[in-house]
């Protein structure tokens, strides 16, 4: 497998015709961006269009971000989208992710950057591949698949920084389901439009949180708690890393977001709710929060990648695996699904 943009700058992936599913389009924030147009750049400029083009019942993705006043921009993101070629009896597949390079560390750019690549070129060798190895679609392989890549990029974060360390929150949405992999202190979140209501998917891997979860804390108390910036797992940082790995059934019209805790922290999730329930489109939804962050006095950087399912799912969407996903649970008490007025 060919990592770290060891591509020749062709300006795009090898063309695969005769599989069952090609890239169709990538786009990207942040110092990962730049890195990924060896592998991408034909699907790079076909992201553009895909802000307000995506075809009728089709996923529609927005990402945002913004640069704080630190000197540099530490948060990557991406969001990849892969569909049939011809037949389109193949389910659709999207992954999406946010990385937040450690400010404490001289190497959170960099190491924020290396973990969104080889994320991105992992996946699309495996979309690519699937074709030949359906099984590789399957929820079981998806969840390897993942756990797998955040240990290599662990591992090449160690390798290829001196300093470095990053949080990663994803999601490969394949049809009607979500698998998330999860360190650090960025967040998913599950938004239901019919329920009216926004859960939060993902626990935060930090000091302050871990008490809270003890009891010792309540959660007011561990915001404001003097570590709760302080990560007990982080990608490049302390010897091994280990992923929360989360199964999530998804119905039409809901949407999931990624968002680094430049975002998070100074906009609640009622807000949240709100802001992407108006929003005509994604994209829109997610500069919308980004803005919002900055006007509410976010100091950090602040990303959003925002994935929602279409109004009504075609047959394809539908998951082989739906029975058994529909009985993961999610690790979070229920205190932390929040309905929305």
């Amino acid at each position: 497998m060919t990592h770290l943009s060891s591509y020749p700058e062709t300006g795009g992936s090898p063309s695969t015709p005769e599989l069952g599913l090609s890239i169709e389009y990538v786009r990207a924030q942040g110092p990962v961006q730049p890195r990924l147009y060896p592998r991408f750049g034909r699907e790079m400029a076909n992201g553009l269009a895909a802000m307000t083009l995506a075809p009728e019942n089709e996923i529609t993705i927005g990402i945002a971000s913004n640069i704080s006043k630190r000197p540099r921009n530490e948060d990557s993101s991406v969001a990849l989208h892969a569909r049939s070629n011809a037949d389109h009896t193949t389910i659709p597949v999207t992954l999406a992710a946010v990385a937040d390079g450690m400010g404490g560390l001289h190497d959170g750019d960099e190491a924020s950057a290396i973990t969104v690549l080889w994320l991105a070129e992992t996946v699309a060798d495996t979309l690519l591949d699937s074709s030949q190895r359906p099984d590789r679609l399957s929820a079981t392989s998806i969840e390897h698949l993942l756990a797998g890549v955040i240990s290599e990029a662990h591992a090449a974060v160690i390798a290829n920084t001196e300093q470095g360390g990053t949080t990663l929150t994803c999601a490969l949405v394949a049809g009607d389901t979500a698998t998330l992999a999860h360190v650090g202190d960025s967040r998913a979140y599950q938004l239901d439009f019919v329920a009216g209501e926004i859960r939060q998917l993902t626990h935060d891997h930090t000091f302050a949180y871990r008490m809270a979860e003890a009891g010792l804390l309540t959660e007011r108390e561990a915001a404001s708690h003097p570590q709760s910036h302080t990560l007990y797992h982080a990608i490049g940082v302390n010897g091994r890393c280990e992923a929360d790995i989360i199964r999530c059934p998804l119905t039409p019209g809901s949407a999931i977001l990624l968002c680094s805790d430049g975002l998070w922290r100074p906009v609640g999730p009622d807000d949240i709710y709100t802001i992407v329930c108006q929003a005509d489109h994604p994209q829109e939804a997610a500069e919308q929060l980004i803005e919002t962050a900055m006007a509410c006095g976010g100091y950090d950087d602040a990303t959003a990648v925002l994935v929602r399912m279409p109004e009504s799912l075609p047959a394809v969407y539908a998951s082989h695996e739906a029975q058994e996903v529909a009985t993961v649970e999610s690790p979070l008490p229920a205190s932390l699904t929040v309905p929305v007025e």
